[in-house]
């Protein structure tokens, strides 16, 4: 008969709040000043880290990589420096064919 009772009873509420350690679990280890383990150190490598992911995602560090690609590919030739390197992206990027399909 009990089980009868629980199924009928609504269910219970479990806490809906949201936390930033929920969402983030490695956020937990940024806001915990008790955690010897990793220290100040590991926390700013952790930091650049991040930071440099976020750089490749809108790809500000195009520079550096067109530098590393042409150092290890093309040694022999010059490569372009910052300004050239942009107006050359710009002017690849926007011209050609642009349509939806």
């Amino acid at each position: 008969m009990s089980n009868i009772v629980r199924a009928m009873s609504p269910p219970r509420r479990v806490s809906s709040r949201v936390t930033t350690t929920s969402i983030f679990p490695s956020f937990a280890a940024f806001r915990s000043a008790s955690n010897a383990g990793r220290g100040r150190v590991q926390m700013n490598v952790d930091l650049r880290s991040c930071w440099q992911f976020v750089r490749e995602l809108a790809t500000d560090d195009a520079y550096e990589r067109y530098l590393e690609h042409h150092r290890a590919q093309h040694p022999e030739i010059q490569p372009l420096d910052r300004r050239e390197f942009y107006l050359h992206e710009q002017q690849r990027k926007w011209t050609g064919v642009k349509r939806c399909c």
